[in-house]
């Protein structure tokens, strides 16, 4: 069992049910597989459960909006091979969650990994010692030939019907009908607020963020080009990162200095006073004023890793916009974090890479030198 599933995924259900059910110490607990973590290891994770705690909460996240949805609080549980090895069927599997749900959320954990002999790795547990074979099935692109998990729960009758030897092109012909059906949909296409003034989308997006009024467009490419031929108006930047998307967030901490300035320029040039109002953004609403437009192929990596950037280096705490005589001292990977929290609470589906964020908070602790 992969620890993603057998550590990480109970630290994270405890310390959401310390945040979110602070008055019921009943349901604080943490909750790990035998199987997989013994109970020392449990007792050493336990332990630090505050200091997690503590780290969530930094973030300043408003978790009243999650609270209204989860009124109840987590508890996983594990399904492997072993499981039905030992004669464990489909219907008590059901049976258990149906209970846990009675007072709890149940998170299911499967693996589709198997303890067999000549595998590639000895562990100990306890007083037993089995042979670990690594594979976990976590690595969805080797084996989900691009089924997701929106598909899947929207096609899961027709999937869970189907005979296995179906499955490839069962799967081929969902995901193409979901490409024509997102291509004509232009709801699909919508750019979304993720912070005041700041705004995130796809490619798809260009033309239709070009013509918004009071809009500066930022859009990253998947064609390399040099940094001299970025800048096509004081409102439209065309950054060529390029199509390898592990490269373009490595690019990337070399053209934030570049990006970051073409859109403090745009949000100072003729700022209000001191005396008006904050730039707080309408949460849900096209502000008409200044704003800036973040664009990438998925709208959920690059694109986000930009509008942090821009965030931070653009935005005070309280969220109006610096001046260039501002200090930009204060950048720490706390801070940066608590500001991609906003972002992440904003628009759940953004996923920026590990990369793209090494390099945002590359070029924000290093911008000096």
């Amino acid at each position: 069992m992969p620890d993603a599933l057998s550590k990480t995924i109970p630290v994270w259900c405890a310390v959401l049910n310390r945040v979110l059910f602070p008055d019921q110490p009943e349901v604080h607990s943490l909750f790990t597989s035998p199987s997989a973590v013994s109970a020392s290891e449990a007792s050493q994770i336990e332990a630090i459960l505050p200091d997690f705690v503590e780290a969530f909460n930094s973030l300043a996240i408003d978790t009243a909006p999650l609270r209204q949805h989860l009124r109840k609080p987590l508890r996983p549980f594990w399904i492997t091979h072993s499981d039905f090895d030992d004669g464990i069927d489909l219907e008590t599997v059901a049976d258990a969650v149906r209970e846990i749900r009675k007072a709890w959320h149940p998170v299911v954990c499967c693996t589709s990994s198997r303890r067999v002999e000549g595998g590639e790795m000895t562990v100990s547990v306890g007083d037993k010692g089995y042979v670990y074979v690594q594979g976990a099935g976590d690595d969805t692109e080797n084996w989900a030939r691009g089924l997701t998990a929106a598909v899947f729960w929207r096609h899961r009758e027709t999937l869970l019907a189907a005979e296995e030897g179906e499955l490839p092109g069962l799967i081929e012909k969902l995901l193409r009908d979901e490409k024509k059906e997102e291509a004509g949909k232009d709801e699909r296409l919508d750019i979304k607020g993720v912070a005041p003034r700041v705004w995130v989308g796809t490619l798809a997006s260009l033309e239709r963020a070009r013509d918004l009024d009071g809009a500066c467009v930022i859009a990253l490419a998947p064609k390399a080009t040099e940094q001299e031929t970025w800048v096509k108006s004081p409102s439209y930047m065309e950054v060529g990162l390029g199509k390898n998307s592990k490269t373009a967030s490595r690019l990337l901490r070399d053209a934030l200095p570049r990006i970051c300035e073409f859109a403090g320029q745009f949000l100072t040039a003729g700022e209000q006073s001191e005396d008006s109002e904050p730039n707080a953004l309408p949460k849900g609403a096209w502000q008409e004023d200044k704003r800036v437009v973040i664009l990438c192929e998925t709208g959920k990596d690059l694109s986000v890793g930009v509008a942090l950037a821009i965030y931070c280096w653009c935005y005070d705490d309280a969220g109006k916009v610096r001046s260039e005589s501002d200090s930009r001292n204060g950048f720490t990977k706390t801070a940066v974090r608590v500001k991609l929290g906003h972002i992440v609470q904003a628009a759940p589906e953004a996923n920026p890479s590990r990369a793209t964020l090494q390099s945002v908070n590359s070029f924000l602790m290093d911008w000096r030198r």
